[in-house]
């Protein structure tokens, strides 16, 4: 929960090339600690969880991926003047160095005391996945509306939509134990799927990495 996202960011920043991205992963990791710093300040985080899978994927949905990918990187995005193409690069150093920080402390603050295997071990691998096909998505959006390729804009944007939602089904269906041998067969295909958008983009120049 505390080591593999950071781990990860320090080495995207170490290998790439431009060395701009540490600037670009300082700056999500700032946006991490404000946010978390007005949550802890501002809003009462602990929830006894429902019953419901509807309620829960609405609560993961909303609160641990929707809301804060949008904010994080939509406030940078637009703000930075940047070219665009270092904007669309800068979705993983820039997200994942925020939810090394919001991760541990959205788990923490809203569960209390008791930490499942889940939460400390798997779901950590989970959301820096959804990162890595999130962004694999973005840069594939951006790369089919330069090229007006329509058929290609509608594959990344499913991509970016299944990137973003699967994680909250996954945790709503482990939270209630439903259907586990479907949970962990689709964790698995999320992981590698992942996992081979991550080798292949670190073995390209012309990727959504640095």
């Amino acid at each position: 929960m505390m080591i593999l996202i950071p781990a990860v960011v320090i080495y995207e920043c170490i290998r790439a090339e431009d060395k701009t991205v540490v600037l670009t992963a300082s700056v999500g990791a700032a946006a991490g600690l404000l946010v978390c710093a007005v949550i802890a300040f501002a809003f009462y985080m602990h929830r006894v969880p429902y019953y419901s899978f509807g309620s829960n994927f609405v609560f993961y949905a909303l609160k641990e991926v929707l809301i804060p990918v949008a904010a994080v990187y939509l406030v940078y995005f637009f703000t930075t003047k940047d070219p665009v193409e270092f904007r669309i690069k800068a979705f993983f150093p820039l997200t994942a160095s925020f939810y090394a920080i919001y991760m541990p402390y959205f788990i923490i603050a809203s569960t209390g005391s008791s930490y499942s295997f889940f939460e400390l071990f798997i779901k950590p691998v989970i959301v820096l996945c959804m990162l890595i096909l999130a962004a694999y998505a973005v840069y594939g959006i951006y790369a089919a509306a330069s090229a007006s390729d329509k058929k290609k804009l509608v594959l990344y944007v499913s991509v970016l939509a299944a990137a973003l939602l699967i994680p909250p089904c996954i945790a709503s269906l482990w939270l209630m134990k439903l259907l586990m041998p479907l949970v962990v067969i689709v964790s698995i295909v999320y992981i590698a799927a992942a996992a081979v958008c991550f080798a292949a983009a670190a073995r390209r120049k012309e990727s959504f990495l640095f």
